[in-house]
């Protein structure tokens, strides 16, 4: 073993701890998750309750990978024999107790866990924050049967809200809500789009921030006080003031002076003495400024011209003067402007928050935010923030919190709040309580969410000062080795990361021309470092003997000329010759050249990693944005190759075409009157045969059912007139789809659409997949879905669903870890977690997007500004944008690093050039950095030149790929020689063990019972009854109790051949058991039913393997009890009338359930629905019905 795999191993031992709280930072392929599973193991056998033990994740399927995970570890422990077992608790930890009681523990891990009461607490921070407000609405002053926003409603919230903004502006037109939107009607037409993008996102914040300083006049003047100027300033009246502070007699005697020089001096003299004679001083200042400033604002240096200078040495320092006071001038004129658009942005804001808040409440729901911020008051700011906590410090022990670098500081306030009494000192609870968490700053890619990388390190900080306050144990271990990808790959990452790892502070040379310098505004609360970069530390590689592969193609080119385009093309068309396009097809090229050639790479088996040849599934394509093009046209371009390629991992429903198709039969069916719809739907691929290269109703068709009706007659009237044999199909379709709207679900209604046979025979979907390829599958599948998750809703109407979904841009994520033997392409984000062999990134020549504020800012202490113009920034907002670029391409950085780790053997770069001529790449882009790295990798003369499969030339870093290789393993084993121990006889198979349920393993001939015979007087009445106790006893403790006798007299409505006494007979026999205090405890919430249990049992000398499921079961700490239900026998009076096979079949439950848990008390019941009454089993008389028992 290797001295790094020791070290590895080792910090993974501490950050495993229990005993000590740790923060980890980890590098990418480190195994964070492995930590975590240590941890919450090594807690759960150091004798911590599951139910003490809070692990929060960032995602759902970060948080289901690490549940899977620990259930897989915990039940292999249950079945490991001891030496085994104690291999692997050794492994984890090899200072571990392993005798034989920390072994049994070991194996009681897995009950334990499901055990549970609500299962292991392994969920994100929203679905805690979630049960924690569930637990404790009253106190945070919520509706208790909150729910959680979903995307569709909330779109729905929004567009109201706006709705409303313009209904209280045209109701008023002189309030403050319509002064605002027409002022900011005037900064451009997307300015309002913008400003209520940013109200969704941030509008939270402003409602704080005004609440805090007493209404939206107060929140101005922190505005105002940051500016530099007055509450009430406007531009006018800092454009009057300027002019007038200005000497007038001076610029008389100055315009004189330059009249006697050149033709520049002269055209500056004649516009100052036009300043000097304009009335209005706004118009004035305005001349002036003109003379004094070239068009692009900055103080023209041609002035004065040397003639003048010769005749009036003072006239030049005149004029600086003057431009330097115009400079202040205008800078607080800008400041004023910036004023102006706060106090609009105010208005709005706080109307829009207003009425999203109402909705909300009206409809009792909360978004993800809201369950953040209303627990951090619930626990930090409310009158009972104090007994919450100490409700929760009986169940919260250990908190564990994975991907720390991406939580944002409320969810960082709230874990301090909660972790606080683990640090709190003298007085504090003995017991030991800690702290965990593991990231990596490097990999923060989620500040449009609130994620501040910066946070990980202070927080590190606060709690390292903490720990040593109370002399707590507390380590910082750093986990480097990486166990995911290869020395090459990972030594391509530390190169292109070099230049970015030391401390990073803004620049010092910040552009600024107005109100003062950039600098002196830059804000307090920004780390003078660059986040994620500062603390690097380089990668080592666990697969030190496996060799990677790193290619950087060279960028493919602009064409030089474009092809002149075919006016009868669809707009939409693409460009075939674009860099773009271009590049995908050599992408498309390149995988399908590496499939065909059987190139090799790693898959890890067990502990070690062996070669095979490459598939479709070990191909990942990361672009940083589904728009612009490229995301689409890859997998076009592997479609035409017939290269199995995943869906996309995000979409939105009603842009996809298959959907679209669906929507206009809908929308056709809905209202005959739309024309358009309906063409839509004859013109779809619902009337074109699958077997058919041409569809029934082509454009001629089309057009003679169009021109030939009468003026003003719809096209549906002309389908239904129409006598043409061509549209007889679409005539009988489509008056029964009208026929079905106004009664169908709209689940019934697509589903009775796409799976009804044509009249060729195939089903509607099979013509649209037909049409539209296999990958409008997924589309439809969502769609369905989202139809029959209407129906739960509200009343299910199809016109209803319809005017929902019609320009509904909610998106369907999907997750790709499991997408199949399928390339996968999609974004870095949605990367995040995930690996392949075989990594391509090919969007890598843009820079660092722009920051997504359209500029709209937060400054020191929470103050807003809105500067949309750049070039007139006061100098606190130039300072605010310098900065968000700051942060923005540090993100770009992080991003690159998430896509470049996620590659295990090989990494492809390339890209397709931008701009004007043959293109160019950005010089920050991702290119560039790779570029950058292979220049100094090649100065160490460890990169060789080699042309790609579509002829271009590129770089490789690394070992070549080894086809010959996966060919010669190919034909190894097709042509190997058959081994010598083929041809040796099997040994016999040990016996099959014998099958049977617990009613019957031990049965006897004669033990059955007596049976009621159905053709007895009664005997059906009586079977029936029987079965429907049996029913509702098993479904009704899962009904609130107050709905419960609604819900049994609903269900025996329901069925058929009972009259009112027969269901009063059976909701009599049935609420005399669930009504009855002695059985509370059988049905209560520690309860369950109908569970499923498999085991085997030792019945003399034979092993028996018993399958059975079980009526109903108690657990409790010190006993468990299994009931049965017995219908359709007379019922005897006491134990002793129960026939043998009863008591022997409850003898095996008790003998199944011992072997689970061995040291509580198994107690056995019947419960007798021919009564009913229930009856307990003494253990003596289960025993002695197994003493009695025949040979089996």
């Amino acid at each position: 073993m290797s001295t790094a795999i020791d070290i590895a191993k080792a910090a993974q031992a501490s950050a495993a701890d229990p005993l000590s709280s740790a923060f980890v930072s980890a590098n990418a392929g480190s195994g964070k998750t492995h930590v975590l599973i240590n941890r919450v193991t090594r807690l759960l056998m150091a004798g911590v309750a599951p139910q003490n033990i809070l692990c929060v994740t960032y995602t759902k399927a970060a948080a289901a990978e690490m549940l899977n995970r620990l259930f897989a570890r915990l039940g292999a422990y249950s079945i490991m024999d001891d030496a085994h077992l104690r291999a692997e608790l050794v492994q984890m930890d090899v200072g571990i107790s392993t005798g034989k009681a920390d072994l049994r523990r070991a194996r009681a891990l897995f009950a334990l866990a499901l055990e549970t009461p609500g299962g292991l607490k392994i969920r994100t921070i929203h679905a805690f924050c979630e049960s924690l407000l569930r637990r404790f609405p009253a106190e945070a002053g919520i509706s208790p049967g909150f729910t959680v926003l979903d995307d569709r409603l909330s779109a729905q919230i929004r567009h109201d809200a706006i709705a409303h903004i313009g209904a209280q502006a045209y109701a008023d037109e002189r309030g403050a809500i319509a002064r605002a939107i027409e002022h900011v009607a005037g900064l451009g037409g997307d300015a309002l789009d913008n400003l209520y993008r940013f109200a969704a996102n941030d509008g939270r914040t402003i409602a704080r921030l005004i609440a805090s300083e007493s209404g939206a006049e107060g929140a101005l003047k922190v505005s105002a006080q940051t500016l530099g100027v007055d509450v009430d300033a406007n531009v006018q009246g800092e454009a009057e003031a300027g002019w007038d502070a200005l000497d007038h007699d001076d610029l008389k005697r100055m315009a004189g002076w330059l009249a006697e020089g050149l033709k520049t001096d002269k055209a500056c003299a004649a516009a100052i003495i036009r300043a000097l004679a304009c009335a209005d001083k706004a118009t004035a200042f305005a001349h002036l400024s003109g003379a004094l400033f070239t068009k692009g604002g900055t103080p023209s240096k041609r002035l004065p011209t040397a003639g003048v200078k010769k005749s009036h040495s003072e006239v030049e320092e005149n004029i600086a003067d003057v431009q330097a006071h115009l400079l202040r001038t205008r800078g607080r004129m800008n400041a004023a402007a910036v004023l102006a658009n706060t106090r609009a942005a105010l208005v709005l804001i706080a109307a829009y928050s207003d009425h999203v808040s109402r909705a909300k409440a009206q409809v009792g729901a909360l978004d993800f935010d809201d369950l953040i911020e209303k627990s951090v008051d619930l626990v930090a700011h409310s009158d009972a923030a104090d007994w919450v906590l100490y409700k929760l410090d009986y169940d919260l022990e250990h908190i564990l919190v994975d991907e720390a670098q991406d939580n944002s500081d409320g969810q960082w306030a709230l874990i301090r709040r909660l972790s606080a009494e683990f640090f709190a000192g003298k007085g504090s609870s003995d017991k030991i309580r800690t702290l965990f968490a593991v990231g990596d700053p490097k990999q923060s890619i989620y500040a449009f969410q609130g994620a501040n990388p910066a946070l990980f390190q202070s927080e590190a900080e606060r709690l390292t000062a903490l720990t040593t306050a109370r002399q707590s144990r507390f380590c910082l271990p750093e986990l480097a080795l990486s166990w995911r990808s290869t020395a090459q790959v990972l030594t391509m990452v530390d190169e292109t990361f070099a230049p970015f790892t030391g401390p990073a502070s803004l620049p010092s040379d910040l552009e600024t021309k107005f109100a003062g310098e950039a600098a002196d505004y830059q804000n307090e609360d920004t780390p003078p470092s660059s986040p994620g970069f500062a603390h690097y530390v380089p990668h080592q590689a666990q697969r030190a003997d496996d060799v990677g592969t790193i290619e950087l193609w060279d960028p493919v080119p602009r064409p030089v000329a474009m092809p002149e385009e075919d006016p009868a093309a669809p707009v939409d068309a693409p460009a075939p010759q674009s860099a773009r396009n271009q590049l995908a097809a050599n992408i498309a090229k390149g995988i399908a050249h590496w499939l065909e050639n059987r190139e090799l790479i790693s898959e890890k088996r067990g502990q070690n990693w062996h070669k095979r040849p490459l598939k479709p599934g070990d191909v990942m394509i990361l672009v940083r944005s589904r728009t612009g093009g490229l995301f689409d046209e890859i997998i076009r371009q592997l479609k035409i190759r017939a290269i199995p390629v995943a869906g996309a991992d995000r979409m939105v429903l009603s842009a996809q075409t298959a959907v679209l198709d669906l929507m206009s039969a809908a929308r056709a069916a809905v209202l005959a009157e739309d024309d358009l719809a309906l063409a839509e739907f004859l013109k779809g691929p619902f009337l074109h045969p699958a077997q058919s290269a041409e569809p029934v109703l082509d454009e001629a068709a089309l057009y003679d059912l169009a021109a030939e009706r009468p003026r003003g007659q719809s096209l549906s009237v002309a389908l239904n007139q129409s006598e043409d044999k061509r549209f007889a199909e679409a005539k009988a379709l489509m008056a029964d789809l009208r026929a079905r709207a106004g009664q169908a679900t709209p689940f019934s209604f697509f589903a009775g659409l796409l799976y009804r046979p044509s009249v060729t025979g195939e089903s509607y979907a099979r013509r649209l997949f037909a049409r539209l390829g296999p990958e409008a599958e997924d589309p439809v599948r969502e769609f369905l879905s989202k139809a029959q998750a209407h129906q739960g809703e509200q009343a299910p109407a199809l016109a209803r669903f319809v005017a929902q979904n019609i320009d509904d841009e909610t998106q369907i994520k999907r997750e790709m870890e499991n997408a199949g033997n399928a390339v996968r392409v999609m974004t870095v984000h949605a990367a995040k977690g995930l690996e392949a062999p075989l990594v391509i990134l090919p969007d890598t020549a843009k820079g660092p997007g722009q920051p997504r504020n359209s500029g709209l800012m937060f400054g020191a202490g929470g103050a807003l500004f809105w500067s949309p113009n750049k070039k007139k920034d006061p100098g606190v907002c130039a300072a605010l944008r310098e900065e968000a670029a700051h942060r923005e391409a540090d993100e770009h950085k992080r991003l690159l690093y998430v896509a470049m780790t996620r590659a295990q053997d090989r990494l492809v770069i390339c890209g397709a050039k931008m701009g004007q001529g043959e293109g160019v790449m950005h010089a920050q882009s991702w290119y560039a950095y790779c570029e950058n790295a292979f220049a100094r990798l090649e100065e160490r003369q460890q990169v060789e030149g080699f042309e790609t499969p579509s002829g271009a030339a590129a770089k490789r870093y690394g070992a070549g790929p080894q086809t010959q290789a996966a060919k010669a393993q190919a034909d190894a084993l097709e042509t190997a020689p058959v081994p010598d121990w083929v041809g040796d006889v099997l040994p016999a198979d040990a016996p099959a063990l014998r099958r049977a349920a617990p009613s019957r393993w031990l049965t006897d001939d004669d033990d059955q019972g007596a049976v009621l015979s159905p053709l007895a007087e009664g005997g059906p009445a009586r079977f029936q009854r029987g079965l429907l106790i049996h029913t509702l006893l098993q479904s009704l403790p899962e009904v609130a109790v107050p709905e419960r006798r609604a819900a049994a007299e609903a269900f025996l409505a329901s069925q058929p051949a009972l009259d009112e006494a027969q269901c009063d007979d059976i909701l009599q026999a049935v609420f005399g058991v669930l009504e009855t205090p002695d059985f509370a405890t059988l049905f209560g919430p520690d309860s369950r039913s109908e569970l499923p249990i498999s085991g085997t049992v030792l019945a003399g000398e034979e092993t028996i393997m018993l399958a059975g499921q079980i009526d109903r079961l108690v657990v409790s700490d010190d006993a468990v009890l299994v009931v049965d239900y017995k219908t359709n026998r007379p019922a005897p009076k006491t134990p002793a009338g129960v026939p043998t096979a009863y008591l022997r079949q409850m003898a095996a439950y008790r003998a199944l359930l011992r072997t689970l848990w061995p040291t509580r008390k198994v107690r056995c019941a019947l419960l007798w629905t021919d009564g009913p009454h229930f009856m307990p089993l003494a253990d003596s008389l289960l025993d002695q019905a197994m003493q009695n028992r025949a040979n089996p």
